[in-house]
């Protein structure tokens, strides 16, 4: 009995003596939380994505004939103008050394400008009309940008192509209706600027200015008066789009 007892007493001073010691050793300090860094947004890469927005389009009829031929009397033939939409996609690939970015990229656009206007009747009561469609456009271009992480500023040109149709109709009262058209893809050259908003990874919204010149195409009329007439048609594009791009590059 005596011998019980003195082994519990002896237990509960061991456990006691542990215990303070515990209490006397100094309490390990919690690991500090480790700073948020924002990852750096990676331009670099394949990229394809979609647009939308407004188009303008300018076609100026030029022919010396009908403005000094006294069988016409129209004067300057001038050109039509029309305000339209513009939607389609763009596929490309940039290079980002530090905070400069180059660039090539392909763009294709639908668009539904077309317009038609007509001149007379003159003294004699006739009249002409005049209408020019353009149904799509596209370009390839090259890309010079400058980058500030999620933020992109950049520069574009290069050659633009589109599909369009001019149509003239001269109307010549007491002989009958003339018709001339040409519908074919013609080629120029574009230049325009925008700037692009990485707004989660691999994902970026734009807003863009782009301005196309397709210079001019001559078409001949029908033999009226013994002779054709040769007609140069001038078109010019301009497009503001909104879209977004989706990057195929790891966001690091």
């Amino acid at each position: 009995m005596r011998q019980s007892t003195f082994a519990l007493l002896c237990s509960t001073a061991l456990l006691a003596t542990g215990a303070a010691n515990a209490a006397d050793m100094p309490v390990k300090a919690a690991p500090a939380p480790v700073p948020y860094v924002q990852p750096f947004y990676n331009w670099n890469g394949f990229y394809l994505g979609g647009h939308l927005g407004w188009a303008r389009s300018e076609s100026t009829w030029n022919s010396n004939v009908f403005s000094s031929d006294p069988d016409f009397l129209f004067g300057s033939l001038g050109g039509t103008s029309t305000n339209g939409f513009v939607g389609g996609g763009q596929i490309g690939y940039n290079w980002a050394f530090n905070n400069i970015l180059l660039g090539i990229e392909g763009q294709i656009s639908a668009t539904d400008l077309g317009r038609s206007r007509t001149f007379g009747p003159n003294v004699f009561g006739d009249t002409l009309t005049l209408s020019a469609d353009v149904n799509w456009i596209g370009s390839l271009t090259g890309k010079l940008g400058f980058t500030a992480n999620n933020w992109l500023f950049y520069m574009k040109g290069g050659g633009a192509w589109a599909d369009a149709d001019a149509a003239l109709t001269a109307a010549i009262a007491g002989v009958g209706v003339f018709t001339a058209s040409r519908s074919n893809t013609r080629s120029g050259w574009t230049i325009g600027a925008g700037v692009e908003w990485g707004f989660a990874p691999n994902w970026s919204a734009l807003v863009e200015y782009q301005y196309y010149d397709f210079g001019g195409r001559t078409f001949t009329t029908p033999a009226i008066f013994g002779a054709g007439v040769p007609v140069n048609v001038e078109t010019d594009i301009q497009t503001l789009k909104f879209g977004v791009n989706y990057r195929f590059a790891t966001w690091r």
